[in-house]
Formats: structure tokens, C-alpha cells, sequence
């Protein structure tokens, strides 16, 4: 009866969610469904402080995997009220599952910055979770094509890392889990699935995933940079973070900022610490004297 009752809340799930398992079980053995992310599907709105003010300055907020509305609003408003405009690149499983489809998005999105958002020569980056992920293959794009992408690379002034979803890959699979559902049940089974799908398909995932890693540790963009982490992440190896930060501290130049919590929640320290993460994220902008511009001018309104 356990078992029935079980089996039951997983199926309910599912359905809702889309048949995850099953997909996931169908890429096994089929990686020309999930290759079918198509390049178009990629679509990005700018939301900007108003329709009289003009930014020179924005904000690429790679979210986290099944971030709600509500929560991207938030970090909008935030950022908004301190004269930045904001452009949303969401997060989805195709990104992870299959990594010619994050390259795809990367190409996509900066090709985007430097059409339509090539009025802006001030970005900062905002990276949660497992959208620091897709930044990551942003930063490959950027390296091997500097004649294509150099000028968007000049223009990023500040990068902030929030709620890193790094350490060992099965912290990836968890957060997959957590993207996909609230139901605790369906939260263990995802990762078991993605663990077995990592291991089935390792040479054309697991191979790329430890390129980027490498990548993020060894060359990160040297700008001023903020991390949020906490030590109760289960996603997030804090121990690894702070031996990420001790590094580049050794080997590099720029400005950095690490705020860790002995308590706080994955994706949402804005929620759990609201006024400490306001302090912190507005006085390291304040602290880069190409964004103080924006900031003051936004004041004075």
C-alpha cells in the first residue's frame, strides 16, 4: 500500500511536470530529442527603468533553473531601482542536459548584445545557480571569438556569482531536482536519473561539463567580482568556493567580494538576509566608479 501510495505522488508529479523521468529515460538512448532545443526558441525582453529614462547600463541576470516570476521580479526591481536595466536569460534542463544547446543560447545571447543591446556600454552579470553555468559557456564564446565578441567582454564591469552550484556533479543533478519540483519525493528520484543519463552520455556531457568547471577556476573574467554563498547549500560546496576564492585571490588582480552565511536558503538570500544582500550588492557596485554614474542618477530621480 506504501508503495502504491508512493508511486502515486511521483506519477501525479510528473504528469504536472512534464513526463521528466520519462524524457530524461528517452535522451538515454535518443540525444536527437533533446538536440532539439532548437537556436530559435531563444527569446530575450529587456526590462527597462522607464520609457522617458534611457540606461547605459545593464544587467544580464542568468537565472536559476525553475526560478518563478515572482523571484526574477524581485532581483529586477532591485536592480531597477538603482537605474539598471535588466535582461533575463532563463535557465532550462536542455541547457545542462545536452551542452551544444547552452553554446547555442551563448551564441544567441551575445549576438543579441551586440544588436540590440549595443547602446549599453556599461554590463554587469548576474549569474545564479546553475545560470552560472551558461554565463560559463558565454565566457568560452567570448574567448575563442574575441573579433566577434571582444567589445561585449570590455563592456562587462562587475560579475556577482549567486548561490553556485558547484563541487561534485551530483550537486547539479540536486539542483535539477529542485528546479523540476517541491514534491521531496520527486527530489530524490531526479538526481538518480540525471546520475544514471550523466554516465550513460559522459563523453558528450560530463567531458564539457568539466571543461567549463576548469574554465570558470583557471581564466574568470578580471573584473570586480561578488559571491553570495551559504554553508548550508546542498547544492553549493562551500568549501570549494572558498578555496575558488583563495585562488584567485593568489593569481589575480581584480576586486573581490565573498559573502557566505552560516544560514540561508539556494537562489534566495535576498528573501532570507533582504537587507544585509541589499547592503552588500550596493556597496560593491557602488564601489566600481564606472557604475557609481547610474546608481547616483537613479538617487536623484
Amino acid at each position: 500500500m506504501a508503495s502504491r501510495v508512493i508511486k502515486l505522488a511521483i506519477g501525479q508529479d510528473m504528469l504536472q511536470r512534464g513526463f521528466l523521468i520519462k524524457n530524461i529515460r528517452t535522451l538515454n538512448t535518443n540525444h536527437k530529442d533533446i538536440q532539439q532545443g532548437s537556436s530559435n526558441q531563444d527569446e530575450f525582453i529587456i526590462k527597462k527603468i522607464s520609457d522617458k529614462l534611457k540606461s547605459n547600463s545593464l544587467v544580464v541576470m542568468f537565472g536559476f533553473y525553475g526560478a518563478t516570476n515572482r523571484a526574477i521580479q524581485n532581483y529586477s526591481d532591485l536592480y531597477q531601482s538603482l537605474g539598471f536595466d535588466v535582461l533575463h536569460v532563463p535557465s532550462y534542463l536542455k541547457h545542462f542536459a545536452w551542452p551544444k544547446n547552452s553554446v547555442s543560447l551563448a551564441g544567441n545571447l551575445l549576438s543579441y548584445l551586440n544588436t540590440t543591446c549595443s547602446s549599453y556600454d556599461q554590463i554587469v552579470i548576474h549569474a545564479f545557480s546553475m545560470g552560472a553555468y551558461n554565463f560559463t559557456v558565454c565566457m568560452g564564446e567570448m574567448y575563442t571569438k574575441p573579433e566577434l565578441y571582444g567589445h561585449i567582454q570590455k563592456n562587462i564591469k562587475a560579475v556577482v556569482y549567486d548561490s553556485l552550484t558547484i563541487g561534485e556533479l551530483s550537486n547539479m543533478a540536486i539542483g535539477v531536482g529542485q528546479g523540476v519540483s517541491r514534491n521531496v519525493l520527486v527530489q530524490k528520484v531526479v538526481p538518480l536519473s540525471m546520475s544514471m543519463y550523466f554516465f550513460l552520455t559522459s563523453p558528450w556531457t560530463v567531458k564539457f561539463y568539466d571543461e567549463y568547471i576548469d574554465l570558470f577556476k583557471q581564466k574568470p573574467l578580471e573584473v570586480p567580482t561578488l559571491m553570495f554563498a551559504c554553508k548550508n547549500d546542498l547544492m553549493s560546496q562551500y568549501k570549494v568556493l572558498i578555496d575558488i576564492e583563495q585562488q584567485w585571490r593568489q593569481k589575480f588582480n581584480f576586486h573581490l567580494v565573498f559573502k557566505l552565511w552560516e544560514q540561508s536558503k539556494h537562489a534566495a538570500h535576498l528573501h532570507t538576509h533582504k537587507d544585509e544582500y541589499v547592503q552588500v550588492l550596493t556597496g560593491f557596485l557602488s564601489s566600481i566608479p564606472s557604475l557609481i554614474k547610474p546608481i547616483e542618477k537613479k538617487s536623484k530621480l
